[in-house]
């Protein structure tokens, strides 16, 4: 369609080292259309009460769900599971979103308080679990919100791959400091898309774009199909829906520019198409970077499937030295060769206190009775009491709560004598000549 209702696809190309790498970019409309089909939704939100949530991220994860509450439509069924290293069920299954319904989830929700440890896993599979995954009237929605603050993503990303089913995976990254890495790598198995919240003034304003655009699906089951002469590898495979706001980039390596890329879905319960020929693709410079970036993530992600970690290294490797990337296992590393520091001066290794991120409650992380910064302090007086006594340059001062202080590489002690003598003889200079001009003015007259 021309009148802008509809998707837009546009093609590029490159050629780098004798081989054709091709982008296609399908483009939502630019603005919802007030006739655009809501489709009914089962809708599973997901709220991170754990330790790490407390303070400003708790509240923030709070108002987005019950924003999420409110937007949903008599039409809709839907559940809410909250997990810290316990978890907890509104409904035993998804239930049709009822007034009573509701308002028993809101009050569930706005009595939620953040503590304990973070066990995202079984939150996770309880929401994945689709009781009817025959019903395709239904578009199956997982919203988490979450800082992220775990340590097991393998695990988790495992649980994706397996379980997801026709469901489609939304993460929400509450507060200053959330696990961008694990949420946008969940939101791509999962086929959805990762929102990052760091204000709790942007919960409003944030929630109501997700929302809009999570209730009117601009298209699904979306495929690509090359001719078989290109025979091609594109990423992502496969291609997760379409959403306002959120155009879709298929990246391709392709051994022949002839034919075309038949692009297929369904909008508003009928099936779209575009035909995009490669001969007339438009240039495009950077296109076999973003299709090597592209490759390395879903190599990557092969070890969710069962790839051998030699098998994915190896690819890995070979793909980001091709194409000039850094991953996993490639860096680009800066060398400075001056010396700061004398051959022989004696350096220390020592733990230094590090703040917080910002909203985060120390006592709700890590415990009341525990403090780990001033115990680490405590064990390092010794070695302190060595430096001090050492020919060392560095004397390590206390602060006002007894913490180590880090220290730079400068002398302050020594730089503040010498700018004090300084001082001191630039002053007595200073009245010396004021002095003797007196004197040479008073012989003048």
């Amino acid at each position: 369609a021309v009148d802008g209702t509809a998707p837009q696809a546009a093609l590029f190309h490159e050629t780098r080292d004798g081989h054709d790498y091709v982008l296609a970019m399908i483009n939502p409309p630019a603005e919802l259309s007030e006739n655009a089909p809501r489709r009914p939704r089962e809708a599973v939100f997901v709220i991170d009460n754990s330790g790490s949530m407390a303070g400003q991220s708790i509240a923030q994860a709070r108002q987005a769900l019950l924003l999420a509450l409110e937007r949903l439509e008599p039409g809709d069924t839907f559940n809410v599971i909250r997990f810290d290293d316990t978890m907890e069920m509104v409904f035993p299954a998804s239930v049709p979103a009822s007034t009573e319904n509701v308002a028993r989830a809101v009050r569930f929700v706005a009595a939620l308080t953040a503590d304990g440890g973070t066990e995202m896993l079984p939150a996770l599979q309880a929401a994945l679990i689709d009781a009817d995954a025959s019903d395709l009237s239904r578009v199956r929605q997982v919203v988490f919100l979450t800082d992220g603050a775990i340590g097991n993503e393998a695990q988790l990303f495992t649980a994706i791959d397996r379980g997801l089913g026709r469901s489609r995976l939304f993460t929400v990254g509450i507060g200053s400091a959330p696990n961008s890495y694990f949420m946008t790598r969940a939101a791509r198995l999962g086929r959805g898309t990762f929102t990052h919240i760091g204000d709790v003034n942007e919960v409003a304003e944030e929630m109501a774009e997700l929302f809009q655009a999570l209730e009117r699906p601009v298209m699904t089951d979306i495929e690509a199909l090359f001719p078989r002469s290109a025979q091609a590898e594109y990423w992502p495979n496969p291609l997760p829906d379409l959403y306002f706001g959120e155009p879709i980039v298929i990246a391709a390596r392709v051994e022949d520019m002839s034919g075309v890329i038949r692009l297929d879905g369904v909008l508003a319960g009928r099936g779209w198409s575009a035909e995009l020929d490669l001969s007339e693709a438009g240039e495009g410079a950077g296109v076999s970077t973003l299709w090597a970036r592209a490759r390395i993530a879903a190599i990557e992600e092969r070890r969710f499937t069962g790839a051998s970690p030699q098998t994915i290294d190896q690819d890995v490797l070979a793909t980001a030295l091709e194409f000039s990337l850094v991953s996993r296992l490639t860096s680009l590393v800066a060398v400075d060769r001056t010396p700061v520091r004398p051959a022989n001066m004696h350096v220390e290794t020592r733990a230094v206190p590090t703040m917080l991120p910002d909203g985060w409650d120390f006592d709700a992380v890590f415990g009341e009775n525990v403090q780990p910064f001033e115990r680490e302090a405590a064990l390092d007086q010794n070695r302190f009491a060595q430096l001090r006594a050492s020919d060392g340059p560095v004397e390590v001062q206390n602060g006002p709560d007894g913490l180590p202080l880090p220290q730079g590489g400068t002398l302050a002690q020594l730089k503040i004598g010498l700018g004090l003598i300084l001082m001191l003889t630039g002053l007595a200079l200073g009245f010396g000549f004021r002095a003797r001009s007196r004197r040479i003015d008073g012989e003048q007259a």
